[in-house]
Order: structure tokens, then C-alpha cells, then sequence
């Protein structure tokens, strides 16, 4: 979660947090989150190694132990990132982003949408993150109208020049949403659909969200879509979705969840040139990404954080930290995005 550390800190003190790297999956993650945490560099020495030293009564460590990687040479973001400094000169589009108030078993202090939006703006400026599009909790979890209308007259007037946003639609205000298609997509802030059926336990071959591929297809848009290996939203079940609506692009959230899921993920986004993988939250599987980059091709890949209740210095880590060299991750960053965008029809 976004701000875990400073929780922790504040709540237990910082001789009580503890470092780890976590699992393979994760690559650099932790490494790049505990660099860009907002808190004195006392505390983050004594989080990286002091704590762990003096409870086990390990001596510092003086020299490295292990070889320095050759692919590092190939990896300057990573260098920059890890050293807790913004990218620059490379455009970074956050494709899978949440504005709160979160719940769901997050924990996040933010609750105004004023004071949850500045703390994405900091996390942003700190990253060299240019722009997010987000889909509204609000939304998500509530009458989609009014939760997309609550975060459109926010951030349209405020930081249009950060934010984008998915129009959530949910089959179940399907009649409320149908009407009001057109008047949120004409004033421009919203350029595409999220879709979260587990969520909502309505499978994503429902009938119910006909409209969102109709107007998808027709406008040229993305539909961005929670994946995972279940009944619901298992990316196998959009195999004749994708075909059938061929100008829609579908962004497959997460890359599908777990094992399964990411093997359907790569053959729907290597079979189909309208289907991308998003990488956020794609660590639930111990098959490396790259192997999944290697087999779809980068150009279908979407980098996304889950931010603001998701750490966006995580997700940043983690995809800069993949033992790839940096210029074949680039374009994953916000070039794939940009030029999905592009293809959208004017309404």
C-alpha cells in the first residue's frame, strides 16, 4: 500500500520494520518503494539494515558479497529509481489508477478526495510519472454516475493536465448509464472504460456490458478490465468478445491474476493485435514477466501502478527492475498507451 512504511513508523516506531526483498516475482519492488519513501534517512538506513543487524547481532556488512550484474550496464532508469530520483526524458503513463476514498481492505489514510489526490500528485513528481487514468472508487463501488461525475468535476477542473479517467460502467445502472455515454465522453476527460466484474459477480460474457464493447468498437476506445483466473473475468472468456468487436481495445488488468490466467493472457494478447497485457498486479504467479514479454512481444504491454491505494513506487520498481535492458522496456511505459489513444474516433 501506498504510505505502509509511515504507517508502520507511527504506529509501532521505526526499530520495529524489517526489510525483504519478497518473492522472485516481485524483482526490485521493495527496493524501489523503500527509496521513495517520504520519511528521514535515519529511519530508512535503519529499515534497510540496521534493525536486522541488531536484532540478529550481525556485524555491517563492509564489501559486497555477490557480483555486479551485467545487465545493470543496460539499466539506467533502474539506477535512477532505485536512488529514490524521478525518470526523466522518458514519458511514463500510468494505465490501471484508483482515486478513493479506498476500502476493500485497504488501508490508506486519505479520505477527502483533495488530500488522496495530492498524495498521488507527490507519488507522481517523485516517480517522473506524467499522467494517470484512473477510474473513481466512488464508481466502482457506487452509483456510477454520480461516482464518475464526483471525480470528472474534480480533477477536469483541477489537475486536468495528471489525470485522465476510465469511465466505469456497471451492467447493473446499465439504463442510467446508456443515456449519458455521449455527454461524458464529449467533455473529453474520460478516454475509455473500466470494467470489474468479480467484483460485481456479473461475468464479463454478460449481456450487460454489450454497450461498453458496442461503444468501444465504435469510438475506438480501451476497455480496461480486471482480470484474474476466475469465473468471472478469466481472460479465456473474452476470446470471442475481442474478435467480434476488433476496433475496441482490451486491456487486460493484472495480465490475468495468477498462472492460469497469465497463460490465457498471453495467448488472447498473442493471437489478437486489440488485446494488451496491463502489468499491475501480475506478481501473483511465480512465471516471470519477461517470459510473458518474450512471447507476446513489449509492444503489448501497458505499464500500471493500482495507484493511489497501491504503491506507485512498487509497481515502478518492479517493472524497471525486470532483467531486461531498459530500452526494451520503454515503450511499455506510456508509447504503447499513447498510441492506443491515437486511434480514438472524435465524438
Amino acid at each position: 500500500m501506498r504510505n505502509t512504511v509511515n504507517i508502520l513508523i507511527d504506529e509501532f516506531g521505526p526499530h520495529r520494520v524489517l526489510f525483504g526483498i519478497g518473492h522472485k516475482s516481485h524483482y526490485g519492488a521493495a527496493i524501489a518503494a523503500l527509496a521513495h519513501y517520504e520519511i528521514p534517512e535515519k529511519q530508512r538506513a535503519m529499515i534497510a539494515h540496521e534493525n536486522v543487524e541488531k536484532l540478529l547481532g550481525l556485524k555491517p556488512l563492509k564489501t559486497k558479497i555477490c557480483s555486479y550484474p551485467e545487465i545493470l550496464k543496460k539499466k539506467p532508469l533502474w539506477q535512477i529509481v532505485r536512488s529514490g530520483k524521478p525518470v526523466k526524458n522518458v514519458r511514463i503513463i500510468d494505465a490501471h489508477a484508483h482515486t478513493g476514498p479506498t476500502h476493500r481492505g485497504w488501508y490508506v489514510r486519505d479520505i477527502e478526495i483533495a488530500d488522496y489526490v495530492n498524495g498521488m500528485i507527490s507519488q507522481m513528481n517523485s516517480l517522473g510519472v506524467e499522467r494517470m487514468v484512473i477510474s473513481a472508487e466512488t464508481a466502482l463501488f457506487g452509483n456510477p454516475v454520480e461516482g464518475n461525475l464526483i471525480v470528472e468535476k474534480y480533477l477536469a477542473k483541477r489537475h486536468n493536465d495528471r489525470f485522465s479517467g476510465y469511465l466505469v460502467y456497471n451492467p447493473r445502472y446499465g439504463k442510467q448509464m446508456d443515456g449519458e455515454l455521449d455527454n461524458f465522453f464529449r467533455r473529453g476527460f474520460f478516454v475509455g472504460f473500466k470494467i470489474l466484474p468479480v467484483y460485481w459477480q456479473i461475468p464479463v460474457t454478460d449481456k450487460g456490458f454489450v454497450p461498453v464493447w458496442e461503444y468501444a468498437d465504435k469510438y475506438r476506445l480501451p476497455v480496461l478490465i480486471h482480470t484474474w483466473d476466475d469465473p468471472c473475468d478469466s481472460p479465456a472468456l473474452l476470446k470471442d468478445i475481442v474478435k467480434k468487436y476488433r476496433n475496441a481495445f482490451f486491456l487486460l488488468g493484472h495480465s490475468g491474476g495468477g498462472t492460469r490466467g497469465r497463460l490465457e493472457a498471453e495467448e488472447l494478447a498473442s493471437e489478437n493485435p486489440n488485446v494488451f497485457m496491463e502489468f499491475c498486479g501480475s506478481f501473483c504467479t511465480p512465471r516471470s514477466f519477461e517470459t510473458s514479454i518474450s512471447r507476446v512481444g513489449i509492444e503489448k504491454v501497458l505499464y500500471g501502478s493500482d495507484g493511489g491505494a497501491h504503491d506507485q513506487a512498487w509497481e515502478l520498481g518492479r517493472y524497471l527492475s525486470m532483467p531486461l535492458p531498459d530500452d526494451e522496456l520503454t515503450v511499455g511505459l506510456g508509447v504503447n498507451f499513447l498510441s492506443i489513444l491515437k486511434k480514438a474516433r472524435r465524438h
